[in-house]
């Protein structure tokens, strides 16, 4: 029995030093350095991901700069439509503005409460998160699939790798 024991310890052991040595349980940071905030994405080390701010890499003129994964992007805006005079600085009344948009859901990532949609015309879902009240400004993120299918838009948003990046991000606003 104690020698079953030390064979299954010893096994975990190796399995866990395996998985420390290949950067499995670390992490590095990601940073997008804006006008209004900054981002900083808390990734899993591991992965290849990269921050890029190559026109070929953006999806639109608004993206400044581009969150590239493996099978996606994640597009990043800063929003001033919350300072258009019919919002009045309101986040919550520029958010009714989109709560007939297909799949609206009221979010929270890392601590923020925002909403996403759905945007058929670019095949993305779109997150806006508010960044701060004085300048009127929030967020918004952009997710894409690589295959520009909605089904694997769908796969990949719930996916366990964005929604990581989504809820290990900290911004600041300047």
């Amino acid at each position: 029995m104690k020698k079953n024991l030390r064979v299954i310890f010893g096994v975990l052991l190796i399995i866990i030093s395996i998985f420390s040595l290949t950067g499995c349980f670390s992490r590095k940071e990601l940073k997008y350095e804006g006008d209004k905030f900054d981002i900083t994405f808390n990734v899993k080390a591991y992965n290849r991901y990269t921050i890029s701010k190559d026109s070929d890499a953006r999806t639109t003129i608004e993206e400044k700069k581009v969150l590239l994964g493996d099978g996606f992007k994640i597009g990043i805006e800063e929003d001033l439509s919350v300072s258009y005079p019919e919002n009045n600085g309101d986040f919550t009344k520029y958010s009714e503005g989109f709560k007939n948009e297909p799949e609206y859901l009221e979010v929270t990532y890392s601590g923020m409460k925002g909403f996403q949609k759905y945007y058929s015309a670019y095949n993305r879902y779109e997150i806006y998160l508010p960044i701060d009240k004085n300048d009127k400004v929030s967020v918004k993120l952009n997710v894409y699939s690589d295959k520009n299918d909605k089904n694997d838009l769908k796969k990949i948003f719930n996916s366990e790798d964005v929604q990581d990046i989504l809820n290990n991000m900290v911004i600041t606003s300047k």
